[in-house]
């Protein structure tokens, strides 16, 4: 009963942190110089001379 119990445990320990992980936002960005260190949060802004540049967050929404 033991064992039942503690792979049960794992099971769902597992799955949870896979939800978990996989829903966490993914940066993603385009057309900037691949050089660059980007960085990401409130206090830093994006720029570039390139027109088609472009960036985003990738997320999956749980239903």
């Amino acid at each position: 009963m033991i064992a039942v119990n503690l792979d049960h445990y794992r099971l769902d320990a597992d799955y949870k942190h896979g939800m978990h992980f996989t829903a966490l936002p993914t940066a993603w960005v385009s057309g900037f110089d691949k050089n660059e260190t980007l960085k990401i949060g409130s206090s830093t802004a994006r720029t570039t001379d390139t027109p088609s540049a472009s960036a985003g967050f990738l997320e999956r929404i749980l239903t």
